[in-house]
């Protein structure tokens, strides 16, 4: 067969895929004005195209003649109404001839058309187009180099994705790449720590827990995946007090790059996450961030769901070994300068808090409870600075001074992070201690990772005495506790070793 026959058998099927689509159906004449330049065409309700969009859109096919090689149609779609997120592997042009809509590929904010523009969509790039919320729109379609195949149909850009869109503008100024309407000071996917990379692609992804709050999710996968095989994937949950723009997504870039599906996600009722009141820390409902985690990023069609791993680091350490403990799906566990929050609570750092002690902290916390019901609010204690810093204060502790290096400066500083906890926090923690099990995650792998001058490496040197074999630890010379965040002045996170770790207990 020819190369001018397959090309011509390939543009008789597209044509017949859209004759079929928009002429077996009825027309729905009441729903728009017959003011358009081209034939409205056909609703896709009822056709073959209808699981391909969201809400009412008209499909005209204009050119099918396949001398020209270039197939072109005109589509309306009514107020909100879009397209699933698609690509064409021969790339396409929009031309836009009313209204008013949106075209945003995968990974990047979303661009607002009109009439007039000009939309040049390359070969395999992963996008969608349609109306805005208030105005139809209506563009010509052209299908370039059709014989390079068919149309890829991927999933449906959601209700939330479309109603929480960062909209591209001129100007990324800081004030710009803030999410407007928002109450909790939440910023959008731009607002990072790090350098986004340009080998991955960066999702924004929501889930709810058991408890029924949001936890809100960065989801990295390789700027090369096929949506159509299964990666494995890893889960990395945030230092204390951290979120996932910070050292999680980090971790996260950085093993999406390596070929995995990585997420990082911010703890319920912190960071970008839902749940009400603000800032509440409970080890239940942390441990179950990373089991909802686990439920969303295995249902992805692209993730091998019996090939998942989980990163803790700092904090989440001990939420993620106690979340392996009960839930088999995670294969291997990984954590980083690993702290047991119950432990610090009860027993205070370095176990100097005395039983005297003791019982005055959960007197207090329990006066509290009266206080924050009468005030219909909890206290929040005041944590680290709302702007960044320039020095770290004199006479701080040096415990406190390394965090605030990393949370109250340039190094780490995001706004989302650093506030402390409900002043009622520590109670749950002093009564459900973390870990009690680690031993029953055998024959799953545990590595531990921990800074050779890390001030918290106590606890991770008693998790690992603990836990049954498999298990490993690597001490990183020269490192301290929040070094293992983003890498320090030296590197000091060992990724290569990630890597062969998951890609050896992740089979």
């Amino acid at each position: 067969m020819t190369k001018n026959t397959k090309t011509r058998l390939l543009m008789l099927c597209f044509s017949l895929m859209f004759i079929f689509a928009t002429g077996c159906i009825t027309d729905s004449d009441n729903e728009l004005e017959d003011d358009t330049i081209f034939p409205r065409g056909n609703s896709v309700a009822g056709s073959p195209l209808e699981d391909t969009f969201t809400g009412d859109v008209w499909v005209e096919m204009l050119v099918t003649d396949n001398t020209f090689n270039a197939p072109s149609y005109n589509v309306i779609f009514s107020e909100d109404a879009r397209t699933n997120w698609h690509s064409h592997p021969g790339g396409q042009l929009l031309f836009i001839t009313s209204g008013e809509g949106y075209y945003q590929e995968e990974g990047e904010p979303a661009r607002s058309l009109k009439a007039g523009d000009i939309v040049e969509i390359p070969p395999d790039v992963v996008h969608w187009h349609g109306a805005t919320a208030d105005s139809t729109f209506e563009h010509v379609g052209v299908t370039t180099n059709p014989q390079a195949g068919p149309v890829e149909w991927f999933g449906e850009v959601t209700d939330e994705q479309y109603n929480n869109l960062v909209i591209e503008t001129e100007e990324n100024s800081e004030e710009d790449n803030m999410v407007e309407n928002n109450e909790q000071g939440r910023y959008d996917p731009g607002d990072l720590t790090f350098e986004l990379s340009e080998n991955v692609i960066l999702e924004e992804v929501r889930f709810k827990n058991k408890f029924g709050a949001e936890v809100a999710g960065h989801l990295y996968v390789p700027i090369d995946i096929n949506r159509y095989e299964k990666y494995p994937a890893i889960i990395v949950g945030t230092p204390y007090g951290g979120v996932k723009e910070q050292g999680a997504g980090l971790y996260a870039q950085e093993l999406a790059q390596r070929g995995f599906v990585a997420m990082a996600f911010d703890e319920s009722y912190n960071g970008d996450s839902g749940g009400e009141p603000r800032h509440i820390s409970s080890p239940d409902l942390f441990v179950e961030d990373f089991s909802a985690a686990v439920d969303f990023i295995g249902t992805r069609d692209f993730v091998d769901r019996e090939k998942i791993g989980v990163i803790g680091i700092c904090g989440s350490g001990g939420f993620a070994i106690t979340a392996a403990q009960v839930d088999p799906r995670i294969k291997a566990v990984a954590t980083a300068s690993m702290y047991d929050i119950s432990s610090m609570f009860r027993n205070g750092f370095g176990y100097s808090l005395t039983n005297e002690q003791r019982a005055a902290s959960l007197a207090q916390m329990a006066e509290q409870r009266w206080v924050d019901f009468e005030n219909g609010s909890p206290l929040v204690p005041e944590g680290f600075p709302r702007e960044p810093a320039t020095s770290i204060p004199e006479g701080m502790d040096p415990v406190t001074s390394e965090f605030f290096e990393y949370y109250a400066m340039e190094r780490g500083f995001h706004p989302n992070a650093g506030a402390s906890f409900t002043a009622t926090s520590g109670m749950s923690f002093m009564n459900f201690p973390l870990m009690n099990y680690i031993e029953t995650i055998s024959p799953r792998p545990i590595l531990f990772i921990m800074g050779e001058n890390a001030h918290s490496r106590y606890y991770t040197e008693e998790a690992y005495e603990k836990a049954a074999e498999p298990k490993e630890l690597v001490i990183i010379p020269g490192a301290r506790h929040i070094d293992l965040y983003d890498g320090g002045d030296n590197d000091y996170i060992p990724f290569d070793k990630l890597e062969s770790f998951f890609k050896e207990n992740l089979n």
